[in-house]
């Protein structure tokens, strides 16, 4: 789910934003559900970005 919103977001920015995503793990058997990391990652790209949009006008 993660992966998916991340690639999204990179065809809704193109090439005018630089996105890197780095999956480690050192114990597999610990899962975090996908929901609650899907509402951080929503928010780092909408607040994360928020400040280059302002530049831009």
């Amino acid at each position: 789910m993660l992966k998916n919103y991340i690639a999204f977001q990179r065809l809704r920015y193109s090439n005018s934003v630089n996105i890197s995503f780095t999956e480690k793990t050192s114990n597999n058997s610990f899962k975090i559900p996908s929901m609650i990391l899907l509402s951080l990652l929503e928010n780092s790209f909408k607040h994360g970005l928020q400040g280059d949009k302002r530049q831009e006008f």
